[in-house]
């Protein structure tokens, strides 16, 4: 049972999320023939293959199978999931209230002495804080728990999500010099500690980067080479963020045609993750698109 959590560990390290999540659901298989509820919940609790993969609806059906908090102190690693990745599927599902209250149960967790514990506690509190529009705590938390992430790999999860939203909050603040700074960072990391997923999230960022600094002429080829990194990797939620950036760009440049494709494979996977904002986003580009192609 150790060695399917540690390579479902390995494998979702290098974005492989459907072998990582073949490992967790042998070891839960295992886990439960010898009545074992340690790692029952261990692997109840391993969710993060699921959250790349697209499969949020199952990943939030395991972790309800966890034992209330009571049990916390008996499997502690399990409950990594109520802060994260959970709250990154119900805050994009437009549940944040919900995604409070999973990190409300480990308030602790912020000052634990267990690097794990803080990491996870910082990326959870990131996401909500950029869903409630508190940016600057967002870039608050990247600075304050940098060693940490350091710490634990810049393949863990921990460190490329929290990337994401930083480099998400300082684009909505206006602050092109620290995107600038984050993706230097990511950039430089060698091949060995660089998941697959994150020069994709480089592309995309770099896209939005160049149009806020008014380079037009950078954006395109960013989005087409993320959105192909991510459909390669088979991680659809951000395929489809980027989809539905390229086509508002491209609806914003007069390209409706060329838009309208990129923004129904966007919405089909929304819709699909039960994504409400990302849908209403979705949908408030739509109409333009459509009028535009019509004219055509």
């Amino acid at each position: 049972m150790r060695a399917y959590y540690n390579l479902a560990d390995a494998n979702w390290r290098r974005d492989q999320h459907q072998q990582s999540e073949d490992y967790v659901s042998r070891g839960l298989a295992l886990a439960r023939k010898l009545g074992d509820r340690y790692w029952e919940w261990q692997f109840l609790g391993a969710s993060y293959q699921l959250y790349g993969l697209g499969e949020w609806g199952k990943a939030l059906a395991r972790a309800a199978e966890l034992p209330g908090p009571e049990k916390f102190m008996e499997a502690r690693l399990a409950y990594l999931c109520y802060v994260c990745p959970l709250p990154m599927i119900l805050v994009n599902r437009g549940q944040v209230e919900e995604a409070e209250e999973g990190l409300s149960m480990f308030a602790g967790w912020e000052s634990s002495d267990d690097i794990q514990e803080r990491s996870a506690s910082a990326l959870g509190r990131a996401v909500v804080f950029r869903a409630r529009g508190k940016l600057e705590e967002v870039i608050r938390l990247w600075d304050e728990f940098d060693e940490d992430r350091t710490s634990l790999g810049t393949d863990a999860e921990f460190f490329r999500e929290s990337l994401v939203e930083t480099a998400e909050a300082a684009l909505a603040l206006d602050d092109l010099s620290r995107v600038e700074q984050l993706l230097k960072v990511a950039a430089g990391i060698p091949p060995s500690g660089t998941p697959p997923s994150l020069p994709a999230h480089l592309a995309r960022l770099g896209a939005r980067l160049a149009l806020a600094q008014g380079s037009p002429e950078g954006a395109e080829p960013g989005f087409k080479a993320a959105a192909g990194l991510f459909r390669e990797i088979g991680i659809p939620f951000w395929l489809a963020v980027t989809l539905l950036e390229h086509g508002e760009w491209l609806t914003g440049q007069g390209r409706a045609e060329d838009a309208a494709p990129l923004l129904n494979e966007a919405r089909a996977i929304f819709d699909r993750l039960a994504a409400r904002p990302w849908l209403e986003r979705v949908d408030a580009s739509m109409p333009a698109a459509v009028a535009g192609s019509e004219r055509r």
